[in-house]
This record gives structure tokens, sequence and C-alpha cells, in this order.
């Protein structure tokens, strides 16, 4: 069974017995199997995209099903923090990474997490109503499986005059 660094089942990741060139993926348990794999020793390679792949070496038995147990894929990780001017609650700023689909909220504290990212240069995009929006190129380091913004993203407020006439 393939599961994360949270212990969830991770469903349609890649399975390889590298030397027979079998594939397979996982089901929504995490579980795969290989039927009538012949004996030998083997490199089993486990990879999904946003996670760190993985490699073992398993022998297969003539006549024996071979229960790996437990297999960890860890999800790529990216955390930081956003500031709001004037506020001691800085929830609600939704962050999106351009390209990747991801969209998260911060929380009170300012902090937020991204998950399946991997490195690589990106375009954070940071909004919420009252203050000014911006984009920050954030470059995050090859083959880390968590990074953490080294600084703290502020977002400054907007201001504007409304003007009317009551009738």
């Amino acid at each position: 069974t393939v599961l994360d660094d949270n212990t969830n089942p991770v469903a349609n990741a890649n399975i390889l017995l590298q030397e027979l060139g079998l594939t397979t993926i996982t089901d929504g348990s995490g579980v795969f199997s290989f039927a009538n794999a012949p004996a030998g020793d083997y490199t089993l390679l486990i990879s999904k995209d946003g996670h760190q792949s993985q490699s073992l070496i398993t022998a297969v038995v003539p006549e024996v099903t071979t229960n790996l147990g437990n297999l960890e894929l860890v999800a790529f990780r990216f955390t930081g923090k956003v500031l709001l001017e004037g506020l001691t609650d800085h929830s609600g700023v939704l962050l999106s990474i351009t390209g990747s689909g991801q969209t998260v909220q911060s929380d009170t504290a300012g902090n937020f997490e991204f998950i399946g990212i991997p490195g690589g240069s990106y375009q954070l995009q940071l909004t919420r109503a009252g203050y000014q929006s911006q984009a920050q190129t954030i470059l995050i380091p090859e083959n880390l499986t968590s990074y953490a913004l080294t600084f703290d993203l502020s977002m400054n407020r907007t201001e504007g005059i409304i003007r009317g006439v009551a009738t």
C-alpha cells in the first residue's frame, strides 16, 4: 500500500518493476499488484507528480505473494506567512501559484501551505479584499520535499474615496 507522509492512501501512483518494464498504478486505497511476475530480484520504482519518488529492491519468490507493507511517498510542501498591514488576524488571504491550479487561504496567524509543488520557479499571487493584490516570484529549490519561505509576505491596505450625492 502506498501512503503519503500523513498516512493517507496515494491513488494513481505509478509503479514500475524496472528490470521487466512492467507498470501499474495504485487504486483509490493506494494498493497495487503485479500478477504472474517471474521470480527474481527487482527494483520497484514508485512515483507520482508532486511527490518525491522512491525505489526499493524486492524479491519475487515462486508461488508466494510478496507483501511489501506500507510504502511512503512524501509530498512536496511549500509554506510561508503573509501579514496584513494594520491587523492582528491575518486570515483570508487567497494565495495561488500560477499554472498549478492550486489556491490556498492563510490562517489567523497568516500561515499557508501548498502541497504537491515540486522545486522550480513560480509566480505566487496574493489577494484579499481591502488590500493591494500582488505577485511574487518564488524559487523553490529542487530536490527538497519541504520548503519554507525565509521571509514574510506583507500586504498593504488600499484606500479609496467614495463620492456621491444623496437625493
